[in-house]
């Protein structure tokens, strides 16, 4: 009886050592990563971003594929999250698992759902990200661990990190990156009720927004301009410094004036 407890203690601890479904917590560069278990992280494993944009809409589904490389280890695993800061532990958004990926979602996290085997010294994961409502730059994290497929978790392992990837989410528009400043603004400063001209060089319908220092909207007015200078009534604005922003649908245009009473 003794030697049969014996063999169950002794065989509990190699059971849970190893962790073939993966583990969540440690794809911040700030965390342990697999460091823990499998030794330091080493510079002959690596992670990198193979497909997937760097810019995506608020609330669309992208797909993303990161490969985990070592030149001799066999077998391989992954963990996966995106976080609000770039070395974070808050996820934003949403993963997803692609059926027959080898994945697992766990804790907010991808994680592999078992050990993946290398091929020609690297192994691909491919998941989706839902990126979040909120416009904003978020992180891509994620640690990849190449094992020498012993069953355990041992300093025999060879594990790194990649290096957080900025994920930009913003709506996309279809008018030109073009900010031109306008060239001339006159009379500058000009009186609250007057009348100020721009010289502009867009030809037709165009909107303009009144911005005070804050950013905020505060007077907005469409005209037609015929590309020799756009007069504007100015609003009874308080005195101060504020920025117009005209926007013809293909191009932008800004200009600051300062408004006297």
């Amino acid at each position: 009886m003794r030697s049969t407890l014996l063999f169950v203690v002794l065989l509990v601890p190699t059971i849970m050592l190893a962790n073939p479904s993966g583990r969540s917590g440690g794809t911040s560069t700030m965390s342990a990563g697999c460091g823990d278990c499998h030794g330091n992280s080493k510079a002959a494993t690596t992670v990198s971003l193979e497909s997937g944009p760097r810019k995506v809409e608020p609330g669309s589904t992208t797909t993303f594929t990161i490969v985990v490389a070592h030149a001799t280890m066999p077998r391989t695993g992954v963990g996966i999250a995106v976080r609000t800061t770039q070395t974070g532990t808050t996820n934003i958004g949403t993963l997803g698992v692609i059926t027959g990926g080898g994945l697992r979602l766990t804790a907010g996290e991808i994680t592999q759902s078992a050990p993946k085997a290398m091929s020609a010294g690297s192994t691909s994961f491919t998941f989706t990200w839902k990126a979040p409502a909120a416009e904003g730059t978020y992180f891509m994290q994620a640690v990849g661990n190449a094992v020498n497929g012993n069953g355990n978790n041992d300093a025999g392992d060879s594990w790194n990190w990649l290096q957080p990837i900025a994920i930009t989410v913003e709506m996309q528009t279809s008018v030109a990156e073009d900010l031109q400043t306008i060239p001339s603004t006159f009379p500058n400063p000009c009186n609250a009720n007057g009348t100020v001209t721009l010289g502009l060089d867009i030809t037709g319908p165009v909107n303009v927004q009144f911005l005070d220092i804050a950013g905020n909207v505060v007077h907005a007015v469409t005209a037609q301009s015929n590309g020799m200078g756009l007069p504007l009534e100015v609003p009874a604005l308080p005195t101060g410094t504020y920025m117009i922003v005209v926007n013809s649908g293909q191009a932008i245009r800004r200009t600051t004036m300062a408004v006297v009473r």
